[in-house]
């Protein structure tokens, strides 16, 4: 079974998050009528982005529009929600938009909150009898339905439940995102700050009134991260096709901190970039 990608609805880089939709939007249905919408069966995206994009947030046209267009083609629609489940202030981050509902939204990571490997896929009980009826569900691996690994994800939902970490993580993912909005006014080197609850980035920029990228020998999150293991902070960064596609910093805690420890992380993590900026801006020019 072959597959193939569209461009993703990056929306920092793009004229507007709007136009970044229509663009990926055009792109997916020029690949459906190219292939043939027979043979395809479905289409995944990230409504919030993860790791590959830092945190994309991408236009709501584009998960409604992309809902629009598989419907029309009978082609299913799933979400990756790998990284978003639990993080973004609502059980998943498709629940922020009923009108973009995916057939199959696909979970790991946060189910079992790293105590075991584990995943997971939705299915409406509609889907469910059709496949059913069809070949069935094939148990294909030597660990499937592990109880072990079952149990410690019911475990971790139990915990997320009892302790209301969802509707937290929408409460303090506002005071994080505010703390990383002070220190953006501020910083030379912000130029985007996004995301979702608990989920949340910040974009690296060369020139701040440009929006200019780094250029292919530097790597300010590499340095960045450097400085904030010299301030307690272990960081998440990713260069995208060595910064074609941008720098960032990943700024998603665990879902059980607390309001003084948010505090404390922006603390750290403004004092960090203080300490790494002029290493950072000295970068660009040296080779």
């Amino acid at each position: 079974m072959a597959s193939e990608k569209i461009p993703a609805p990056l929306t920092f880089w793009a004229p507007s998050a709007e136009a970044a939709a229509e663009a990926s939007c055009a792109a997916l249905e020029a690949a459906i009528t190219r292939i043939g919408p027979d043979q395809v069966l479905a289409f995944v995206m990230e409504p919030v982005g993860g790791q590959a994009s830092g945190v994309n947030v991408p236009h709501p046209s584009f998960a409604r529009r992309v809902r629009e267009i598989c419907a029309r083609y009978g082609i299913h629609l799933v979400f990756d929600e790998i990284v978003s489940a639990f993080r973004t202030g609502r059980f998943l981050a498709a629940h922020h938009d009923p009108e973009a509902m995916p057939d199959v939204p696909v979970l790991a990571k946060g189910l079992a909150a790293g105590y075991a490997p584990l995943g997971a896929a939705l299915v409406s009980a509609a889907l469910a009898e059709q496949v059913a009826a069809a070949t069935g569900f094939t148990v294909s691996h030597s660990y499937d339905a592990s109880p072990i690994a079952c149990a410690a994800g019911a475990a971790v939902l139990d915990e997320i439940t009892e302790r209301g970490l969802i509707g937290r993580a929408a409460v303090l993912g506002a005071r994080l995102r505010g703390g990383l909005d002070r220190i953006a006014c501020h910083s030379p080197l912000i130029g985007d700050v996004r995301g979702r609850g608990l989920l949340l980035a910040v974009e690296l920029v060369a020139d701040k009134e440009t929006a200019r990228r780094f250029p292919e020998h530097a790597d300010p999150a590499a340095i960045i991260r450097r400085h904030g293991l010299g301030h307690g902070l272990l960081l998440y960064s990713r260069r995208q096709n060595a910064g074609r596609y941008g720098d960032w910093l990943l700024i998603a805690p665990p879902l059980v901190i607390d309001e003084p420890t948010c505090d404390e992380l922006i603390d750290r993590l403004e004092t960090t970039l203080t300490k790494a900026t002029p290493e950072v801006l000295a970068s660009i020019t040296s080779r």
